[in-house]
């Protein structure tokens, strides 16, 4: 089992990560991939956020939201998305 994958395919398992379709043995390649790719573990990170907010606006639309959510929010954007 080769370890080695190249972006590309990190990122089509970073999408399939999020759907819950992943092998075992995909997990692994993803995984060390990440470890040794720092533009595509930021990529994951960057992707994690996204989904996490998206999520959370599903929950809630942004009216209901309060002044202390939006703000929350925005840190853990600021914190996660900015180098």
């Amino acid at each position: 089992m080769g370890l080695m994958i190249n972006c590309k395919e990190a990122t089509d398992l970073i999408s399939k990560k999020e759907e819950k379709k992943l092998s075992a043995q995909q997990n692994i390649k993803l995984l060390f991939h990440l470890f040794l790719c720092r533009v595509c573990n930021f990529f994951y990170k960057q992707n994690n956020v996204i989904i996490s907010s998206v999520s959370l606006m599903q929950k809630k639309s942004a009216s209901s939201l309060s002044t202390n959510e939006k703000e929350q929010m925005v840190e853990v954007l600021e914190k996660e998305l900015m180098p």
